[in-house]
């Protein structure tokens, strides 16, 4: 049989070079035709092709040695042997391809009639001829038994090695070690032979190039006794590939060059052009990338000559490497891209995988992740469809890091996680190493240092061990960074010391500049600014030359740190302005709106000193525009994938799209909707199954998987999404112009080092540096909420008085006298200001803990918030194609969860699916909400869905978008880690049983969807409200991304299409949400505007007496428009 033997990493591939090539297994057999007897002196030739079974009858007599030989005449097949009661004795396929022999011997221990088989290896091969003979027929002998058991053990080995697990592969050297002293004992030098260089072989594949040196040592000398140069050539090229992976490069071209002599004197044309690649592949290692295309330029034209296709896609591979390392980008993908044609032309599925991820590698270098991701997402597929676990964890690895490197650490993690098991199942150990340092990366970055020094201290001693000099130098840089990180600034230095060295050496040019800079850093930080500038200096030209824009903007700005620290600010701000065009170019090469802002959020610090920077500017150079200038790259930092989002919502993403993308979609949000029912369904049992539960979960993340590429394809080959010109962050007077002489806006940034605040009126603009740092702030904000979420418990009352006044002052008081005359607030919040609501700030220092006496800012103001200033001004645009409603509410409420033991088991499922246990109770008082809202109205303008109709199939058909009002009153589920499963939980495992007064009753059916309504299914919903309103707990959460805001519900929503949403910031009291949802709705029939609306059903709830603590009436808040 075949087997092509592929070593491409995530960079570089050398080919090893085999005596023979290993089994990739056997197929059932399909049906045989009738037996034929074989005889002796009458060999048979005929012809077979995929799915026949050419049978053939031997009679033997008890102790009768028999011999079968298959030449192979252009097919490759398994030869089996079958007793008289039918049961299979031997199985041979040996690694001959489709020209050797295949032979067959045993010794009968019975006498009968046996049948022997003779099939395709492969189910689909073209028709080829074979012969079959029976070679010897006699009494056996004792050296006939032995001959027979070092076959069986060579076969056994061959087989286990098609397994390709660590276990099999083990146990598969020490088989190929039987085999040798049996065919020792036997005087068969050339199988003795064979079998030590299978042994080595599968040693050097498992990460033990020590041993596979021993094994081929052994089997050298042998190939020399007995004349088999070509032999001796294939082995001497496999002792140089273990001594290049040790990292005895000079060692290695020695034995590369023995056999480079040995293959041209025997006109070996092959074989000189796999040895000329393989020192085309050490002198790369050795950083001599010219003289590697050298070789690779000698090899390329007698791959071609001789017509082997494989080989010639083998060396193109490696010149695409080559390229890609030296940082010409282009020129490697040209080579990838020819020898990915010949391999899909030849049918080389492994190396079309292989060359798949090093494409994808190269386009996650150059900053383009989505075009990075389809690429290992093709490889993937491949790998995991011909069973290579070896490829589908490199590619899990290489899809891990791409999310890392746009920040989400957690989703890393999962692919990392994936990989991991796989590398040791199969014995990858530089996999591992890689794998493992790569999870050590992601604790680093999510600043679990020592967590991130075990994996890395795993990782290393496997690196040294396999001679991975690459890898050990990524290890050494990365313990560098840990340690510089906490503070041990001089043991830092003493790891890049020697990675640096090394990086130089294997000519990593891309690391050769990383620690440079990292170096820098450590300089900077010990006050030694012109050392670490001498540093940036080495690694600016590199990454420049390689087209690393993501190291070049680091480097950037920390020279920027040290010009602005010297005084330097104008050099400082052309600096980091550089800087933030090469992160702007990557974050736009980000895959979908969900990772760019992930991504920006992992920069955000660069846009914070840029803020700051230009404040100080202003400070010194008042009038100059350097406060706009500031205000502008504020709303660049900001909520820019929400902006870009209502962008697309206009152009309706999915109007236009191919119906196969169409029913993709469906299809895998069904497969969602079906296997979060059957969570649901096992865990309601008294003792769910953990293995069922596990699979589900699994099977949940992998629909999610192919969710998000369906959406990408659909943004992808949307018709008019090429043309999209996404709107750029707006400026100041762009926000004045949507402002009224009774509102101001109020833009704050918590960066690490200072709190400053935007206040934009009609007529005037303002940036003001505040007094309290945003540490104080934060503390306060925590203080604040947990004083409130003790509800009306007044020995917690004077806490939340002194926090309340001291925020005012912290963050109002500053800008009073700009606020004169104004009515109201629009609020753009930062950091832990998402979670506060400004209204319960105390503008006054009375001497009171009674509540109605209170001066609440919502006595003064009208407050509502925006996640920017650019939202702002996109949601006040006038869409022309916005359909006005045709009737006023539509309401959703009292959803049915069940008796106490089955909103037990959702609450089990809920804690399965977002992480934490949620008793659901009904809610009564939610039906009496909507139905005196309901009373405001006329009946035909109004549809309630209470009870079981209260039913995520009543939200998805469509009915939400003829209403002006969409209000619904359930339970909210937060998910942080994953924001797009945070949802609304309505009528779950019901039926319509007509249980609820309904005013616009829809059609009875059973329950087609889980009854939780989603982030990402919102996104789906269209609407044209004024106003949803999520009466619910917890609705203005999600996960906070840093400068993008929370990314939960409300941005899903205004992206459906409404103008604003009312949510909550923590868990509400029932009762006092429905009387306090009673005076906003009544309020706006008045014909009073959202947000005043909002402010006057405050004030009404806490005048009457009733709920007077903030706990009831300050949870909600108005996000959005006016």
């Amino acid at each position: 049989m075949k087997r092509k033997v592929w070593s491409f990493g995530m960079k570089m591939a050398i080919a090893f070079v085999a005596i023979a090539a290993g089994v990739a297994g056997v197929r059932p057999s399909p049906q045989q035709e009738e037996l034929r007897d074989l005889v002796p002196t009458t060999p048979i030739e005929r012809e077979l092709k995929g799915g026949e079974v050419h049978a053939y009858r031997l009679a033997l007599t008890a102790g009768q040695y028999v011999r079968v030989v298959v030449a192979q005449r252009g097919i490759d097949v398994v030869v089996r042997l079958f007793g008289p009661d039918g049961r299979q004795i031997v199985e041979m396929d040996s690694p001959t391809g489709t020209q050797g022999e295949e032979s067959v011997a045993h010794v009968a221990e019975a006498a009968g009639t046996y049948r022997l088989e003779v099939a395709p290896l492969e189910k689909d091969a073209p028709p080829g001829r074979y012969e079959v003979r029976l070679e010897e027929l006699r009494p056996a002998t004792e050296q006939d038994r032995t001959r027979i058991a070092a076959d069986r053990a060579f076969a056994e080995a061959v087989l286990l090695f098609a397994q390709q697990t660590a276990d099999a592969l083990r146990r598969a050297i020490g088989k190929y070690e039987e085999a040798a002293r049996l065919y020792h004992a036997l005087d068969d030098r050339r199988k003795e032979a064979e079998s030590l260089h299978w042994a080595g072989f599968i040693s050097a594949l498992i990460g033990e190039p020590r041993k596979a040196l021993e094994y081929y040592g052994q089997a050298l000398p042998i190939l020399r006794a007995i004349g088999d140069r070509q032999g001796e050539a294939a082995t001497l090229t496999n002792i140089g590939v273990m001594y290049s992976a040790l990292g005895e490069k000079q060692k290695a071209l020695e034995y590369y060059g023995q056999a480079l002599a040995i293959h041209r004197a025997v006109g070996d044309r092959q074989g000189e052009a796999r040895t000329l690649t393989n020192i085309g592949g050490v002198y790369s290692a050795l950083g001599e990338k010219q003289k590697a295309l050298e070789y690779y330029g000698q090899a390329l034209p007698i791959r071609r000559a001789v017509g082997d296709r494989q080989g010639e896609a083998v060396t193109l591979h490696n010149i695409g490497a080559v390229y890609s390392a030296l940082g010409e980008k282009q020129k490697a993908l040209e080579y990838f891209g020819q020898a990915l044609a010949i391999l899909r032309a030849v049918g080389d599925r492994q190396g079309e995988a292989a060359t798949l991820t090093n494409i994808g590698q190269v386009y996650a270098e150059l900053g383009e992740k989505q075009k990075a991701l389809e690429y290992f997402g093709q490889a993937l597929a491949i790998h995991r469809a011909v069973g290579d676990r070896q490829g589908e964890a490199t590619t899990l690895t290489n899809i891990g890091q791409v999310y890392a490197e746009l920040g989400e650490k957690q989703k890393a993690l999962e692919y990392f996680g994936q990989a991991l098991p796989i590398r040791r199942a199969v014995g990858d150990r530089r996999g591992e190493a890689v794998t493992l340092t790569n999870i050590g990366g992601v604790y680093s970055e999510l600043g679990e240092k020592q967590k991130a020094l075990e994996y890395y201290g795993q990782a290393l001693p496997i690196l040294r061990a396999v001679g991975d000099r690459n890898w050990e130098a990524a290890v050494l840089g990365n313990i560098g960074q840990v340690y510089s990180a906490l503070g041990e600034k001089q043991k830092a230095l003493e790891y890049y010391g020697q990675a640096l060295p090394i990086r130089r050496a294997v000519g990593d040019r891309r690391g050769e500049a990383v620690t440079p800079n990292n170096i820098g850093r450590v300089y900077a930080a010990l006050g030694e600014k012109q050392k670490a500038l001498e540093y940036f200096g080495q690694a600016l030209p590199i990454l420049r030359a390689v087209g690393d824009r993501n190291w070049e903007a680091a480097v950037l700005g920390g020279i920027a740190r040290i010009e602005r620290d010297r005084g330097e600010l104008a050099q400082a701000r052309t600096r980091i302005e550089a800087a933030l065009e090469r992160i702007e170019s990557l974050r736009a090469a980000a895959p979908g709106p969900e990772l760019r802002a992930t991504f920006l959020a992992s920069k955000r610090g660069y846009y914070e000193f840029y803020i700051d920077l230009l404040v100080r500017l202003d400070e010194r150079e008042p009038g100059r525009g350097h406060d706009r200038a500031a205000f502008e790259a504020s709303e660049r930092s900001r909520a820019r994938s929400l902006l870009e989002l209502l962008t697309e919502a206009r152009m309706d993403v999915r109007q236009g799209i191919a119906p196969e993308l169409r029913e993709r979609e469906r299809a895998v949000h069904a497969r969602i909707a079906g296997i979060q029912s059957q969570l649901l369904r096992v865990m309601s049992r008294a003792k769910p199954n953990p293995a069922e539960v596990a699979a589900l979960e699994e099977a949940l993340k992998r629909a999610d998987a192919e969710r998000e590429q369906v959406e990408l394809e659909i943004r992808r080959k949307h018709p008019r999404y090429a043309a999209l010109q996404y709107p750029t962050p707006v400026g100041v007077a762009a926000v004045q112009e949507v402002l009224d002489e009774q509102t101001a806006l109020l833009e704050y940034v918590l960066t690490r080092e200072s709190a400053l605040l935007f206040i934009v009126t009609r007529a005037d603009f303002r940036v003001l540096r505040l007094g309290a740092s945003p540490a104080t702030i934060r503390e306060r904000v925590e203080k604040l909420r947990a004083a409130i979420a003790e509800g009306p418990q007044w020995t917690a009352f004077s806490n939340y008085v002194l926090n309340a006044r001291w925020l005012y002052q912290d963050l109002i008081q500053p800008v009073e006298k700009w606020l004169a005359g104004k009515r109201e607030l629009i609020i753009v919040p930062d950091g832990v200001l998402h979670y506060l609501p400004f209204e319960v700030l105390l503008t006054k220092g009375e001497l009171t803990v009674e509540p109605r006496e209170l001066s609440y800012l919502v006595r003064d103001y009208a407050v509502r918030y925006v996640p920017s200033a650019s939202v702002l001004v996109e949601l006040s645009r006038p869409e022309a194609e916005r359909s006005k409603p045709e009737k006023t509410l539509v309401a959703y409420a009292d959803p049915v969860y069940g008796e106490p033991d089955e909103a037990s088991a959702v609450g089990k499922a809920l804690r399965s699916m977002w992480g934490e246990l949620r008793r659901l109770p009904r809610l009564p008082y939610s039906r009496q909400e909507v139905e005196r809202i309901a009373r405001l109205y006329p009946d035909a303008e109004v549809a309630l869905f209470l009870g079981a109709d209260a039913r995520e199939e009543n939200v998805k058909s469509g009915e939400p978008a003829r209403y002006r009002f969409v209000h619904f009153a359930a339970h909210g589920v937060l998910n942080e880690k994953q924001p797009q499963y945070s949802g609304i939980v309505l009528t779950t495992g019901a039926t319509r049983s007509g249980s609820g007064a309904v005013r616009d009753p829809a059609r009875r059916e059973e329950a087609t969807e889980d009854g939780l309504l989603q982030v990402y299914e919102i996104f789906n919903l269209k609407l044209a409200a004024d106003v949803v309103v999520l009466s619910a707990c917890e609705t203005g959460l999600g996960r906070e991304v840093r400068g993008e805001g929370m990314v939960g519900l409300t941005r899903a929503f205004l992206y459906a299409g409404a103008q604003a949403v009312v949510v909550s910031l923590w868990k509400v009291a029932d009762p006092a949400t429905a009387e306090l949802m009673m005076r906003f709705y009544r309020q706006m029939k008045a014909g009073v505007g959202k947000a005043e609306a909002l402010r006057r059903a405050r004030l009404e709830l806490f005048r009457e007496g009733r709920y007077v603590h903030p706990f009831y009436w300050a949870p909600f808040v108005l996000m959005g428009g006016a």
